[in-house]
């Protein structure tokens, strides 16, 4: 989008956790710029994307653990009444 371009007019204060702008510091140490040119950056670089594209659904949170469990029945979710039950009379 080029925000870097047009002329700064419009100021902007935020409040920030403390670990986030301890990493906001640490990472303008790094590259030697100011943390409102690493805000910028970030800023710009995230509008750039579609909109929504950073959403998740709570099952994209859990996706890598699909089917990392082997030798489980493939219907536990339609039957775990009965596997609870079961399980409780194995005790």
């Amino acid at each position: 989008m080029g925000y870097t371009r047009h002329p700064m007019s419009q100021q902007v204060s935020i409040r920030l956790p403390g670990p986030m702008l301890a990493e906001l510091d640490r990472r303008a140490k790094r590259r030697r710029l100011p943390r409102a040119d690493v805000i910028r950056d970030a800023l710009s670089t995230y509008l750039e994307l579609p909109e929504g594209a950073l959403q998740r659904r709570p099952v994209d949170r859990i996706r890598h653990l699909l089917g990392a469990i082997d030798g489980l029945p493939d219907n536990l979710a339609s039957r775990a009444d009965d596997y609870l039950e079961d399980l409780g009379r194995r005790r």
